[in-house]
């Protein structure tokens, strides 16, 4: 009767009965036919040869030479933030914000935006995964994304247009000046607008009469279809002017 042999790697691709593996022995890379009547695992779990991963650890059963079973195991794959790059380290702040470093083979397959790179086009900020064989605890791939666009800037731009508020209403004489805001608001749909309500007195009427006043104005641009949301109410300063005031704030990417 015969001994079974196996044979133990990393599995490259596993398609239609043909089982590609990169050998521990030597290195060498194998393709191997499986018959359709071999046993396939997972995990301890039976599986199709189809659904077996790269980079999973295999483990090739022969009798006489006859593939008899396929037994892998899933690789493990932490994901996390890149920090740093140096040589063939790579430190990662992973998903329980806890420091990682890894060392990475030359062997190791490399992929930003899955095409293949060098481990030094990853660098901070990345998004990256890192995929070990269970069985040799080896990193044997690097997949990384580019790193997110830092958020926009925002520009605050005070405006030279003053609003003056008597027993609640905009006065006519401000309209110019708070149609031109307006404007500005409908132009650039991302900007939002600071209202903030000034006063020549100094008591706390003052300054409440001053945040009513700014209210106001912030209530007239919503009726203009200005939305609330991009409208803040804030109280300007003491002993200056009797008028609402404005800071724009706009994106700059």
């Amino acid at each position: 009767m015969s001994t079974p042999t196996t044979e133990a790697g990393v599995l490259v691709s596993a398609r239609d009965g043909k089982l590609k593996m990169t050998l521990d022995a030597n290195g060498q890379t194998v393709t191997i036919d499986v018959p359709a009547d071999a046993s396939t695992s997972l995990d301890g779990n039976k599986a199709d040869l189809n659904a077996l991963p790269e980079f999973a650890d295999v483990v090739v059963e022969k009798l006489a030479d006859k593939v008899v079973a396929v037994r892998a195991q899933k690789p493990r794959e932490e994901q996390g933030t890149v920090e740093l790059v140096a040589g063939r380290k790579l430190s990662m702040a992973n998903e329980r914000k806890q420091t990682v470093s890894v060392e990475v083979p030359t062997t190791a397959k490399v992929s930003v935006d899955d095409k293949p790179a060098e481990l030094s086009a990853i660098v901070k900020g990345m998004k990256v995964t890192v995929v070990t064989r269970k069985g040799a605890d080896v990193v044997v791939a690097v997949r990384a994304g580019k790193a997110p666009p830092p958020p926009p800037q925002l520009v605050k731009t005070p405006l030279d247009y003053e609003v003056v508020v008597k027993d609640g209403e905009v006065t006519r004489a401000s309209e110019p000046d708070l149609e031109a805001v307006l404007k500005m608001l409908k132009d650039d749909p991302r900007a939002t607008l600071e209202i903030k309500g000034h006063t020549k007195g100094r008591t706390d009427d003052d300054k409440k009469l001053a945040v009513e006043r700014a209210e106001v104005v912030r209530d007239w641009l919503v009726s203009q279809g200005i939305a609330k949301g991009r409208l803040t109410v804030e109280f300007g300063e003491l002993g200056t002017i009797s008028a609402v005031k404005f800071v724009l704030v706009t994106k700059r990417e």
